[in-house]
């Protein structure tokens, strides 16, 4: 009988090659993997608060300092100061980095306001405070799993911050009950007067005072006031509770005549002829915190029906 032996030969020892080269690229791998390193973590902004709990946008560059591809697979961090923890953090999703590659990724950290109020007398100090980023990233090089600890600073702007969370607060519009616009029982055809009120919500479980209210009130595209109106008197709002201000605006009669025939006669396209008017809001607001005054820029509109409202 025939022995065919070489191609036999020949396909084992193929196998035996590409068994030896995996092995000494597991070997290579796992001999020469280092763990990615994260760096440059700076602050973004705020984007919400919910219940004492703020999301701030974090930015952070991730670095691969290996020869082959590295996937991040799993990671949790702690911010601090001082020992007290502030917040929590994580990368979203995996995410894989070149060889030799840095990587910038965003991700959204919880920043626990109640704890971040325990800090403002240090934290006032300086414009910008130091925080502990620490926690631990799960990744793998090649086929080879690995876990890095880190332990990296963190430069917050604790002002920065409060101002951020002052300006939702302060320009989120309210629910359309508590902000209804109605006409006052006063108001006549030539001096209508209208009521509105503006609605604070405090969410992020610091309380604040607001010192000084000065808005202005125009419709539509027009540049002059339809109303100004202003507070001297302070008002306390604690924190998870909302604050009802009352206004009673005295509208130009000119300035509502011309929003009104702007929109029948005026630049309107017919499909917008239908639309209700713009009551737009801008002002400034002045807020204290633990002594320290901020000044918010106040900026928002909503819709308003003038025949509703029985003006024209």
């Amino acid at each position: 009988m025939p022995q065919y032996t070489w191609p036999l030969r020949k396909k084992t020892a193929s196998s035996l090659l590409s068994i030896s080269l995996l092995a000494a690229l597991l070997l290579l791998s796992n001999s020469c993997s280092k763990a990615p390193t994260i760096e440059n973590i700076r602050q973004l902004e705020v984007f919400g608060v919910n219940k004492g709990v703020a999301s701030i946008e974090i930015q952070c560059d991730v670095t691969n300092p290996n020869m082959f591809e590295l996937t991040i697979l799993n990671s949790d961090f702690t911010l601090a100061y001082n020992d007290l923890e502030l917040g929590k953090f994580h990368f979203e999703d995996d995410f894989s980095i070149p060889a030799g590659g840095t990587t910038t990724v965003e991700v959204e950290a919880n920043i626990y306001l109640d704890k971040l109020h325990e800090s403002f007398p240090e934290l006032t100090k300086r414009k910008e405070a130091t925080l502990n980023v620490m926690g631990d990233v799960d990744y793998k090089v090649f086929f080879v799993a690995g876990n890095s600890l880190i332990d990296e600073k963190f430069n917050f702007d604790y002002y920065k911050t409060l101002k951020e969370l002052l300006d939702i607060a302060l320009n989120k519009r309210g629910s359309n009950e508590l902000s209804k616009v109605s006409l006052d029982e006063s108001s006549t055809l030539f001096k209508p007067v209208i009521k509105y009120n503006y609605v604070v919500s405090n969410d992020f479980g610091v309380p604040f005072t607001l010192r000084d209210i000065n808005l202005h009130f125009r419709m539509n595209e027009s540049k002059s006031d339809l109303a100004s109106w202003n507070l001297s008197d302070s008002i306390y709002v604690s924190e998870y509770d909302t604050a009802i201000v009352p206004m009673r605006l005295n509208l130009s009669y000119n300035e509502l005549s011309k929003s009104v025939l702007s929109g029948v006669f005026g630049n309107r396209s017919k499909e917008k002829k239908t639309e209700k008017d713009v009551l737009k809001t801008e002002g400034l607001i002045q807020v204290e915190i633990d002594k320290k005054s901020f000044s918010i820029p106040i900026e928002y509109e909503r819709n308003i029906d003038l025949k509703a409202l029985g003006l024209f």
